[in-house]
């Protein structure tokens, strides 16, 4: 008894909401006033591409600031070796054997 009072006491829902119901997508409504929104929506994928890529920068800047450590490290060992007391030929016999030729 008290369902069928309910039933007849709600209005119908407006026709923006039947898109829900029938599986369309509702349309957005902007409404404007003088005072500033702070519900304001984020625009979802579009915060994620900015955060995705932030993230890919800031690990490609690891990876290239590493890669030229590296590259120092590796060139700094090479000159040391070369200037060293067995000269640059047995660097370089050296350096064979060691890659295995």
């Amino acid at each position: 008894m008290l369902c069928a009072v309910l039933s007849e006491q709600t209005p119908p829902l407006p026709a923006r909401h039947t898109a829900f119901t029938t599986g369309e997508q509702p349309m957005k409504t902007t409404t404007k006033s003088s005072a500033p929104d702070r519900t304001e929506k984020i625009d979802a994928p579009a915060a994620l591409d900015a955060l995705a890529t932030g993230v890919s920068q800031a690990a490609l800047s690891v990876i290239i600031a590493m890669g030229a450590l590296i590259g120092i490290w590796g060139l700094a060992c090479l000159f040391v070796a070369l200037g060293s007391d067995s000269g640059v030929l047995k660097t370089i016999k050296g350096y064979l054997t060691a890659i295995g030729m």
